[in-house]
């Protein structure tokens, strides 16, 4: 009588299991949520319950959307989310490759979202104390076309727990617009001095009868570039108003392109400019930024104009907010 109890235990324990079955409930949810987002644009509500219009596969992700990978050599299981085997797929691919999401286990079981975002190629690599992705962006990404390669590297930090941008495998470390952001930022942990920067945009646009998104386009979190070990801030990333579904004004409001630093009394602005493009060296310690003011037609690629690195000196705790940047 035991022998049979005996051999189903052992096929039940072989039994294959689904990458759906093992993805993680949050994340699953995360992911019903966007594709049914996606497949109801467009829909009224009513229509979008219509499975004639919005079939229910489309709103279910497959078990080839999940995929358990190791980003930082912990002990706690990473979920990768690859948004091109998505049942609605053109929603979330483009010329800029597809959308890819990555999923950070924490002790406590549960996950952080480390990386959401579109990229046309990436790899996870490195040894377990050392992970580390390499992605390639749209062309646009580094201030050129669409079809010009736009490699970028991050590695992992545990101390953030995100990745971090680095020097790529060519030794190049210069990141035309600044290291894009893997994930939008979250408003709720921005320091006081950024919100106070988003604020002042805000209600720019409000006056001029238009909203402010804080998203990566308006906000982004930079190496250090005033030697003091300490990540600083750029507020006006090529930011705009928004106007909806209105066609926006001739003469829109100028947002302007603020560098925030760090110092032992909070940020501080210590340069701001309109009409800017820039760049970042994370070759050097601290990093160096530059930037070229957006008069006649000139660009980061445009060997001919001349690039302005800014060297910013550390700032006392009582300093006001003034122009730090030489």
């Amino acid at each position: 009588m035991l022998r049979p109890l005996a051999l189903t235990l052992t096929l039940t324990l072989l039994a294959p299991v689904s990458a759906f079955a093992a993805a993680p409930p949050a994340i699953v949810s995360s992911v019903e949520a966007n594709l049914s987002q996606a497949a109801n644009e467009g829909w009224t509500a009513e229509e979008a319950a219509d499975p004639a219009n919005v079939p229910p596969r489309m709103r279910k992700p497959p078990s080839a959307m999940f995929s358990k990978v190791d980003i930082n050599g912990d002990a706690y299981p990473d979920w990768k989310v690859s948004y091109e085997k998505a049942p609605n797929a053109a929603s979330f691919c483009g010329t800029g490759g597809c959308n890819i999401e990555l999923w950070a286990g924490r002790p406590d079981g549960g996950f952080d979202k480390v990386m959401d975002t579109l990229v046309r190629e990436f790899a996870l690599k490195g040894p377990r104390t050392a992970r580390f992705i390499d992605v390639d962006f749209h062309g646009s990404v580094c201030g050129s076309y669409g079809a010009t390669a736009c490699p970028r590297r991050y590695g992992w930090d545990q101390a953030s727990f995100s990745f971090q941008p680095l020097v790529n495998g060519d030794g190049e470390g210069i990141l035309v617009g600044g290291p894009a952001a893997l994930v939008e930022p979250d408003i709720a942990t921005l320091p006081p001095g950024v919100l106070r920067e988003l604020d002042r945009r805000e209600a720019t646009c409000k006056s001029a009868g238009a909203a402010f998104a804080v998203n990566s386009a308006s906000v982004l979190k930079i190496p250090d570039v005033n030697g003091d070990r300490v990540a600083d801030w750029v507020v006006g990333n090529y930011g705009r108003c928004d106007y909806g579904d209105n066609d926006p004004p001739e003469a829109q409001p100028d947002l302007p392109f603020t560098v925030l630093v760090s110092t032992p009394g909070g940020l501080v602005s210590a340069y701001e400019g309109l009409e800017v493009f820039w760049q970042i060296d994370i070759a050097t310690t601290p990093a160096v930024l530059s930037v070229i003011p957006q008069v006649d037609d000139c660009t980061l690629e445009d060997g001919d104009c001349p690039k302005q690195p800014l060297t910013f000196e550390a700032v006392p705790a009582s300093a006001s907010q003034s122009d730090h940047a030489h």
